[in-house]
C-alpha cells in the first residue's frame, strides 16, 4: 500500500509539471510581496508631558490595619461524632442568610443523622415502657396492699437509669450537630452546599465577621488629623471616604483610628487600605509625573522625541518616587519634554 501511493503522488507531480510548461508558469517563480505604505506608520502622535522644577508638596499614607475583627469559619466539628454517625449525616437546616446580625450562642444550621435519631427512639421506648410497667406494678400494689412488686420496679427504674445515661450521650452527640455562633457577629458567606442542603466533611458552611470595622494606623509623622476629619482612603480597586474616630498620642507618633463612611451597610470591611496622615514639600526639585519613567534591568529611562519624530531613550537618576511624580536628579532639564505612555 505504501509503494502504490508513493507512484500516485509521482505521477501528479509529473502531470502538473507537464500543464505549467505548457502555460509557461514556473513552480518557483515567487511572486513579489505587498508593500505596506510607509505613511501608515510615520506618524504617531504620544501623549507629552513637561519636566517641572519648584516645590512638589505630597501626602504621607500608611496601611489602615483592622483593629477589631476577624472570619470565623463553620464546618462540620468531625472530632465530636463517632465514625458511624459520619457516613449518614445529612443537612437538616439552615437558619441564617447572608446579612443576618447574629448573637452569641445562636443556632446557625442543624445536621441530622439517622443512626443517631434511631438510637434516641429506642432508649426513649425502653424508657417509656418502662415507666408503664411501673405505673402498673404500683396501680396494683394500691389496688391490693398485700401485693409487693418492688422487686420488679427496681429493675425496671434500673432500665431507665440505664437508658437516660444513654440518652445523655447521644444528646451531646446531637447537640455536636447543631452550628452555633461562638460570638456576636454578620454572616458573610453560605456555601453552595450548604445553600443546596448537602453535606461535605471538609467543607466550611458559612463564616462569620465578627468584631466591627474599626480600622488604626500608626505613623510616626506629625499629622494635623483630628477626629471628626474625613479623608480619602484608597486601594488598588477604589478609594473610600473614612473618618477620624480616635487619636491616641505618644512620645513615639500617633495612633489614628478611622471608620468608612457607609450609610448602606452596618459593617463594610475593606482590605489593602492606605490612608494619608501627614504631607511633606520638598523645595525646588526637578521632577514629572511617574508615568514618564520606565525602569528596565534597575535603570531608569525617559523617551522623548528627536527632531524628525523618533522616540529616543534618555537614561536617568531619580530621587524616589513621591506619590504621582518622580524626582529628577540628573538626565533631564526644567521644559524638557517627555513621552508619557
Amino acid at each position: 500500500m505504501r509503494k502504490l501511493r508513493k507512484n500516485r503522488i509521482c505521477v501528479f507531480m509529473t502531470a502538473m509539471a507537464f500543464l505549467m510548461s505548457f502555460s509557461g508558469c514556473d513552480l518557483r517563480e515567487e511572486k513579489p510581496l505587498v508593500r505596506i505604505p510607509e505613511d501608515v506608520y510615520s506618524e504617531e502622535s504620544y501623549p507629552m508631558s513637561y519636566v517641572i522644577k519648584g516645590d512638589l508638596t505630597y501626602d504621607i499614607d500608611e496601611e489602615m490595619q483592622l483593629d477589631n475583627y476577624k472570619e470565623i469559619r463553620y464546618g462540620m466539628s468531625e472530632k465530636k461524632l463517632s465514625s458511624t454517625m459520619l457516613d449518614d449525616v445529612t443537612f437538616d437546616k439552615l437558619y441564617v442568610r447572608v446579612g443576618d446580625n447574629v448573637k452569641e450562642g445562636d443556632i446557625l444550621l442543624t445536621l441530622t443523622s439517622k443512626s443517631l435519631e434511631d438510637s434516641i427512639d429506642k432508649y426513649n421506648e425502653q424508657k417509656e415502657i418502662a415507666e408503664i410497667e411501673i405505673r402498673h406494678l404500683r396501680n396494683r400494689e394500691n389496688i391490693d396492699p398485700e401485693e409487693d412488686h418492688s422487686g420488679e420496679i427496681n429493675r425496671y427504674e434500673e432500665d431507665i437509669a440505664v437508658a437516660n445515661g444513654y440518652l445523655a450521650e447521644l444528646e451531646a452527640k446531637k447537640e455536636a450537630l447543631t452550628v452555633r455562633a461562638t460570638e456576636d457577629g454578620k454572616v458573610l458567606t453560605i456555601s453552595d452546599r450548604a445553600i443546596s442542603g448537602s453535606v461535605a466533611a471538609s467543607d466550611d458552611f458559612l463564616t462569620v465577621a465578627s468584631g466591627d470595622d474599626t480600622y488604626y494606623t500608626q505613623t510616626k509623622e506629625s499629622t494635623t488629623l483630628k477626629e471628626g476629619d474625613i479623608v480619602t482612603a484608597t486601594n488598588i480597586i477604589m478609594d473610600y471616604d473614612v473618618q477620624v474616630t480616635k487619636i491616641d498620642r505618644s512620645a513615639n507618633g500617633s495612633k489614628i483610628y478611622f471608620k468608612i463612611i457607609n450609610t448602606e451597610e452596618d459593617m463594610n470591611i475593606v482590605k489593602g487600605l492606605r490612608v494619608p496622615v501627614a504631607q511633606e514639600t520638598r523645595k525646588d526639585v526637578l521632577y514629572v509625573s511617574k508615568d514618564c519613567i520606565k525602569e528596565k534591568d534597575e535603570h531608569f529611562y525617559a523617551f522623548m522625541l528627536d527632531e524628525n519624530g523618533a522616540r529616543i531613550a534618555r537614561e536617568v537618576k531619580i530621587d524616589g518616587i513621591i506619590g504621582d511624580n518622580v524626582i529628577i536628579l540628573e538626565g533631564l532639564n526644567e521644559g524638557d519634554e517627555v513621552i508619557c505612555k
